[in-house]
């Protein structure tokens, strides 16, 4: 079982390649992505979560749902499809 925190800050063009490398680093077991203190993130971020579900499965990624604008971000209609997020 593997866990990757998004450290506090923004998810966007510049730090997505770091947590990529997270979560292609992390084997076996689930994906437990912890957004919580995220406070932005951008297309770029946003694809980054679309882009697992592919290659890890509905069911093996789960998503800690963010607050505030980055939160939000994934509340637009079709912005992500259901990953797991959880609250």
């Amino acid at each position: 079982n593997g866990t990757v925190t998004v450290a506090p800050g923004e998810l966007d063009i510049a730090t997505v390649p770091a947590l990529e490398r997270d979560l292609d680093r992390v084997c076996g077991g689930g994906r437990f992505v912890d957004l919580r203190r995220l406070e932005f993130t951008d297309s770029a971020g946003i694809h980054l979560l679309e882009r697992p579900r592919g290659r890890f499965g509905p069911e093996q990624l789960v998503i800690r749902r963010p607050n505030g604008a980055a939160g939000r971000a994934l509340e637009v209609p079709g912005a992500v499809p259901p990953l797991g997020i959880a609250d």
